[in-house]
């Protein structure tokens, strides 16, 4: 069995149903998803010696970004635009 189209199709899902959400909900969905799926949602530090952007990391997907909002934006938009290139690759070698 090949779990690669599997994850593909869930992370696909999931990035559309991201963008379906109001950002406070997309915030709870993707820290859901992270603990779930054993992703990561990386806040900024509180201090001053730790990273100061937000990082996602969701089903073989990193992104971040200076807010929690526009992390997760670069992240649905790092899926659907991995997506369409790997579809445009598969239409190349039928």
């Amino acid at each position: 069995m090949n779990v690669i189209p599997c994850i593909r199709a869930h992370r696909l899902a999931f990035a559309a149903a991201l963008e379906t959400l109001d950002p406070a909900a997309r915030f709870e969905a993707v820290e859901a998803a992270a603990v779930q799926s054993g992703g990561t949602f990386v806040l900024p530090s509180q201090n001053s010696w730790g990273p100061h952007d937000v990082e996602v990391s969701l089903f073989g997907i990193s992104q971040s970004g200076d807010t929690a909002e526009s992390a997760i934006r670069h992240w649905i938009a790092t899926v659907l635009r991995m997506e369409r290139a790997l579809q445009e690759e598969e239409g190349l070698a039928a």
